[in-house]
């Protein structure tokens, strides 16, 4: 962790006091992971089903290397999003962000109910997801919902990056995304796993 927070903080010298971490807040070793994807791809929207760390973390490099990204971040919890939000302004991080309240309502998917995301009716062409959301606790394979409700607005290029993927029900998710081989799926072993997804060049 100590090694990967001292990356972060020599490339982001401006990074400043961050948020409070939780336990649901993205890894050090992560995070790094994810912005490197960032600064590689310079994506013009990334959508994040989760707020946080990471959304804070991902306005400052966005800032720091004038680009053109917008975040959108979506998040169930009103009072927690009011907090991101607080401390986004508080730093001067929150033009490129937007914030979404999002309760979880039923959803159904190709047969099976789930609580997920109420999403905005129109959504842009997302080039980066990042799925660290809903919580574990609201049900089995609780993100699985993501890939088939938000296929459709993802660019040939996107990539998404799977936070918690050294767990079961992450891993069974991911599996039945892939279910069609559509997907080429890497996973990396940090602190705690992630995966990500591109789909076959």
């Amino acid at each position: 962790w100590q090694e990967a927070w001292k990356s972060i903080r020599s490339w982001m010298p401006n990074l400043g006091a961050l948020p409070p971490a939780t336990g649901f807040s993205i890894a050090p070793d992560a995070a790094l992971h994810m912005l490197r994807e960032l600064h590689a791809r310079k994506p013009e929207v990334v959508m994040e089903l989760g707020a946080g760390l990471s959304t804070y973390l991902m306005a400052a490099l966005i800032q720091q290397e004038g680009l053109s990204t917008k975040i959108l971040s979506i998040e169930s919890d009103m009072a927690y999003l009011q907090q991101v939000e607080k401390e986004l302004k508080a730093k001067g991080l929150d033009a490129c962000v937007q914030l979404v309240h999002a309760p979880l309502e039923p959803i159904e998917v190709e047969g099976t109910t789930y609580p997920w995301y109420t999403l905005p009716e129109t959504l842009p062409a997302i080039d980066m997801l990042i799925i660290d959301g809903p919580p574990e606790r609201t049900g089995k394979i609780a993100r699985y919902p993501a890939i088939p409700v938000l296929a459709g607005r993802l660019t040939p290029q996107a990539l998404v990056i799977a936070d918690d993927a050294d767990r079961k029900d992450v891993r069974d998710c991911i599996a039945l995304w892939n279910r069609n081989k559509e997907w080429t799926v890497q996973y990396h072993p940090l602190t705690r796993e992630i995966a990500t997804l591109s789909r076959h060049a």
